[in-house]
């Protein structure tokens, strides 16, 4: 009888053992999946913290474009904040809140030119001619005309021939004038080299860039 109670105590013993082990061991699976998620977590703020420091990545600019925002909302911010303005409230109502503060943060590094500059590269090569016309148009960049985006253009042009988009190609030749301008009428240098005319397979592209191939390329940048 002895023996048999011995037996029965064992095995209820071995029993709650194995449910204690794992009862211990879901609960270390579960904090396991726990830390993971604070980890992750971590990281995430991590890298948000990462981007505030940095004003161009990610560009707000090219955020704005990703979330469907009108080009003339995103103007109308760069010229209100380009002129100073802190507070435009009626204007964050229709963005998102944190794209117009990190657009002025931008701002004030001073890195709104570089931010434009990959903000239009990527509108070409997405094919948001609207976004490049207003883009063009922001407010300081002007003074950037006069240096950077002179050799910036060539690389614009470049991407331009690519898309095959005759409106994106002729509006890039009228530095932001009307697209439908005629070719006798624009004044255009040599923006790009011909590497990009052989890029371009549209003919009416092709028709576009050949006239401007043999004139001085800084011609291009229209004189304000």
């Amino acid at each position: 009888m002895k023996k048999i109670l011995a037996l029965m105590l064992f095995v209820l013993g071995s029993q709650l053992c194995n449910e204690t082990i794992l009862a211990e061991s879901n609960m270390g699976l579960k904090e396991i999946h726990q830390m993971r998620q604070q980890d992750l977590k971590q990281q995430l703020e991590n890298l948000t913290k990462e981007s505030e420091k940095s004003p161009l990545d990610p560009n707000p600019l090219i955020l704005a474009m990703e979330k469907g925002y009108s080009p003339q909302l995103v103007s109308i911010y760069l010229e209100a904040v380009g002129l100073g303005k802190d507070s435009v409230g009626h204007i964050d109502d229709k963005f998102d809140r944190w794209v117009p503060s990190y657009l002025a943060s931008t701002l004030k590094k001073g890195g709104l030119e570089e931010t434009v500059y990959r903000a239009i590269k990527y509108a070409i090569k997405e094919n948001k001619t609207e976004w490049v016309e207003e883009l063009l148009k922001a407010p300081r960049l002007k003074r950037v005309q006069e240096s950077n985006l002179k050799s910036g253009y060539k690389t614009f042009l470049m991407e331009a021939a690519l898309t095959n988009n005759l409106s994106m190609v002729l509006l890039l030749l009228n530095n932001g004038e009307n697209p439908n301008a005629s070719l006798e009428t624009r004044s255009v240098g040599e923006p790009v080299s011909r590497v990009a005319l052989d890029m371009a397979t549209n003919t009416d592209v092709v028709a576009a860039l050949k006239p401007v191939t043999s004139k001085k390329w800084w011609q291009f940048i229209r004189k304000s």
